[in-house]
């Protein structure tokens, strides 16, 4: 078992009292508590306050782990603000994605302009911000405002 460069180095065998307290050590940990399901670092209220029974039972003053908003509600609910301003971010990409570009049909540029735009649509169908259809209407569309 290789555990560290000094004990891959050590010319002498590991002391006693060393490779107990190493084996004490690893035992703990193999015994500590699953920690990949906890909240930190996710966008849930964590208890930040005092219990507040009279909204109800199991009800705290809670604190976003991300963006730090408050509210009283159960701690791990998940963070109201942090998953509307997901979805605001998701509208406006589908808002960007479905604007064609801005070039005139006499433009030098407007076939490799439009290319771009198209195979960004592409991207944005594959990657689930906007529909097929979506993609499909937003080309029309800049077809016939082109003509």
């Amino acid at each position: 078992m290789k555990l560290s460069p000094y004990w891959q180095t050590a010319p002498q065998p590991i002391p006693a009292l060393e490779r107990e307290w190493v084996e004490g050590l690893l035992a703990a940990m193999a015994l500590a508590p699953d920690t990949r399901d906890d909240y930190t670092n996710q966008p849930v209220g964590m208890i930040c306050g005092i219990a507040r029974p009279e909204y109800g039972p199991a009800i705290y003053d809670l604190q976003c782990q991300i963006c730090e908003a408050t509210w009283s509600g159960i701690p791990g609910d998940p963070c109201w603000w942090c998953e509307r301003s997901i979805e605001i971010q998701l509208e406006h990409q589908a808002e960007l994605l479905l604007t064609p570009p801005d070039v005139d049909r006499d433009d030098i540029n407007y076939e490799a302009k439009m290319r771009g735009w198209s195979e960004r649509l592409a991207r944005g169908v594959k990657a689930e911000i906007i529909t097929e259809q979506q993609a499909r209407n937003a080309s029309r569309a800049a077809d016939r405002r082109a003509v």
